[in-house]
């Protein structure tokens, strides 16, 4: 389903008061849809920028294409899709014939009509379709302004619809209802683009030509049974029934609308059915589109996923990507397919021992995918990587950046260099020992074993017997004893503890931890360096013991690492959000000497799969300690560079002290002043969000906050959450 953008050469009379200038609005378009390839008009000014990673195609190439060949080198049309259609419906004979009525309207409102039903072929290809015609009955029925809606029922076919029978539909929020009844005017632009449009988003939209529509028309009696046949229990909230929006266009005006109002919500049967929304929603503004439920829905013939093994190529991966086709056409009948089928490779890392770039943003100056073998087409839009196939029988090879890279250059700004900090590499280190995020799940999301990892600092030790009572204790108690044996386990076998001896010394008494390795018949010992014999006489002198070993035998909770590693745990497996990481992330002003220290730096994308954008999330991660007035001043000026960035305050600890509580206040308070600049907010993260395994709300079970949250929810559900609980 293809959106059009309208280019205005001044501001058309509906943005009026709403700040949009004409630019504005055709590049907010343009940008919501993100569209693969954009075919111009014949009135386009060349001077309108589309952005490099799309391809631009004239639309007399498309129509001369289209009138001798019946369709063009871009996309999958009408002729492309019948002959699947003759060989699945029409190979033997049917019970119930199928039902092709193409509705033949007046010269009245023949825009509207093309748009709502579509339009027979012209040209060389008229022929063919009047074959087709007697091949599939095709009657050609008289249509006006009073009965049009009597064609859109479900057993009837018509040209558009043939277009989009082997189609799937999926909206990025499931739960909200997209049924609308449109009441515009068939004579106005605008309104046939704006229905268009909407119904590029996925929506099903009922369009009501508000002038013709009274309770004695065919129109309304077709409106009622739609309205009926949609008001079902929703699929996953049975108590909640479907509804459907009534909106008005902006060409109609008040008293024709109220009209429409009037005359459904007079028949008790359908009002209670509808909900009247006087506005058009806008889909042209991205700070709306959450408000207005205008999230881009997705268009799809088939979907696949492919467990892939990276290669090392350099010190990036190389992914090796089978080309996807519609199962409705012969590949092999198409030496080329450049530009008629897009596949969209989302990216999810579920790999044991490295992390990947699994968001990668578009159009960024010194950031490089690489799509390597055969010659393709291929983008990186909002909604991850775009690749057009040109051979049916060869993979395609995608060259993933490192994700240090991606973030250095999405987080560049001027005069600011951006660096390693010293804790990166022993951080991304940890993650690998650990074996990627599901061993962070399994190893270290627990607060008792937090508590035993930092306990261990500086190659301290602890014999077997009370790690596995302390561990036990922590976890809450003897019915936690296998949980810990089997954690303390897993700990052994990540090389996290190292299994030794404790061996106390007969001179001084202090306890030295020897490898089993280095057990020997002398020790010496590692406080007075005396070499004294091995104690086998006494039981106690020599006994198992673990330390740990690595990044985890670093003093202050591994400086810091283990809530480095839950924040970024959070999003990207609690939340199961794609993410791309840096770890201890060092900012400096070249001209100023200002220097900033961003525990992790984060790219997300709100959604597992499919959802467009990213946010740019900034963390201040703390374990035990405070948040000190220069933690929070910082956080404010990393706010000012990034007004888009989202601010997470991490901590290990489960509640906040009044002091943290004043200062984050203030700073919530200083960015709620300044929200006509900057649309990012502050998160607080805390042990009961970080030790666990649910994403909220469903981490906050047993508390009032559980029912008030109900629900799923993005960042800025989950942020003024997370305030109210830590902040009140």
């Amino acid at each position: 389903m293809n959106p059009i953008i309208p280019f205005y050469k001044r501001a058309p009379r509906h943005l009026k008061g709403t700040g949009f200038s004409a630019d504005a609005y055709s590049h907010g378009i343009l940008s919501h849809f993100d569209p693969d390839v954009i075919v111009t008009s014949r009135s386009w000014s060349r001077s309108v920028e589309f952005g490099e990673h799309r391809q631009v195609v004239e639309i007399e190439k498309l129509l001369t294409q289209l009138q001798s060949k019946g369709s063009s080198e871009y996309g999958l049309g009408l002729f492309h899709i019948l002959p699947h259609f003759i060989d699945k419906e029409l190979k033997f004979v049917r019970r119930a014939p199928l039902m092709f009525n193409q509705p033949k309207p007046s010269r009245k409102h023949r825009l509207f009509y093309s748009a709502l039903f579509g339009q027979p072929p012209s040209g060389t290809m008229a022929d063919a379709w009047k074959s087709c015609g007697h091949v599939f009955g095709i009657k050609s029925v008289s249509c006006t302004a009073n009965d049009y809606l009597r064609f859109l029922d479900p057993q009837n076919h018509f040209i558009r619809r043939l277009t989009t029978l082997y189609q799937g539909t999926m909206r990025r929020i499931q739960w909200e209802d997209s049924y609308c009844a449109f009441v515009l005017d068939p004579d106005s632009t605008q309104d046939i683009i704006d229905y268009i449009n909407l119904r590029a988003l996925g929506w099903h939209i009922i369009p009501v030509i508000g002038a013709a529509f009274n309770s004695d028309s065919e129109n309304f009696h077709q409106l009622k049974n739609e309205i009926n046949h949609i008001h079902k229990p929703m699929r996953f909230f049975k108590e909640m029934y479907r509804h459907v929006k009534l909106i008005r266009s902006h060409s109609i005006n008040s008293n024709v609308f109220q009209s429409v109002v009037d005359c459904i919500c007079g028949d008790p049967e359908i009002a209670p059915k509808v909900v009247i929304h006087d506005f058009v929603p806008r889909y042209y503004d991205s700070a709306c589109i959450a408000y207005d439920k205008t999230e881009r829905g997705e268009f799809y013939s088939q979907k696949k996923t492919l467990s892939i093994t990276p290669e090392p190529m350099g010190g990036d991966e190389l992914l090796r990507i089978a080309a996807l086709f519609p199962k409705f056409v012969d590949q092999e009948d198409y030496q080329s397919w450049d530009g008629r089928v897009a596949n969209e490779v989302a990216i999810r890392n579920y790999s044991r021992n490295q992390m990947t770039s699994e968001v990668i943003p578009p159009n960024l100056d010194g950031l490089g995918v690489w799509f390597a073998g055969p010659r393709s087409e291929s983008r990186v839009a909002d909604s991850g990587i775009v690749i057009m196939p040109n051979r049916h029988d060869r993979d395609a090879s995608i060259q993933l950046p490192n994700a240090t890279h991606v973030i250095r250059t999405r987080l560049a700004l001027k005069d600011w260099q951006i660096e390693k900090g010293p804790h990166t590499d022993i951080t991304i280190k940890a993650y690998e020992q650990l074996e990627g995020r599901w061993g962070v799940m399994r190893s270290i999301m627990k607060e008792g074993v937090v508590k035993l990892l930092s306990s261990l600092e500086k190659k301290k030790a602890i014999a077997t017997d009370k790690a596995q009572i302390e561990l036990t204790r922590h976890l809450g108690g003897q019915t936690f004893r296998n949980q810990a044996s089997s954690i303390l386990h897993d700990l052994l076998e990540k090389g996290v503890l190292r299994l030794g001896h404790h061996v106390t010394c007969t001179v001084c008494s202090y306890d030295n931890w020897v490898a089993l390795a280095g057990l020997a018949e002398k020790i010496e010992c590692e406080r007075c360096l005396s070499t004294f014999t091995l104690p086998v006489a006494s039981k106690d002198s020599v006994r198992l013991a673990y330390r740990s070993t690595g990044p985890f035998a670093m003093d202050n909770y591994a400086q810091g690492m283990y809530s480095s590693l839950l924040t970024y745990n959070f999003f990207n497996q609690n939340m199961d959000y794609p993410t791309t990481a840096m770890f201890n992330l060092l900012m400096e002003n070249m001209k100023t000497d200002v220097k900033l220290e961003v525990d992790v730096a984060l790219l997300v994308r709100e959604g597992r799969f499919r959802d467009r954008g990213h946010s740019i999330v900034l963390t201040e991660c703390k374990t035990g300690r405070p948040f000190e007035a220069k933690d929070v001043n910082r956080m404010k000026l990393l706010g000012n560079l990034y007004p888009d960035a989202i601010l997470v305050f991490s901590s290990l600890k489960r509640k906040l002290e009044d002091s943290e509580k004043r200062r984050i206040r203030s700073l919530v308070d200083y960015f709620d002043r300044k929200r006509s600049v900057r649309t990012g907010f502050i998160m607080i993260l805390t042990g009961n969000e970080l030790y666990t395994h649910d994403r909220p709300p469903h981490c906050w079970e047993g508390t009032p906050l559980m029912a008030k949250y109900k629900g799923f929810y993005g960042f800025e559900e989950v942020a003024r959450a997370t305030r109210e609980i830590y902040l009140a």
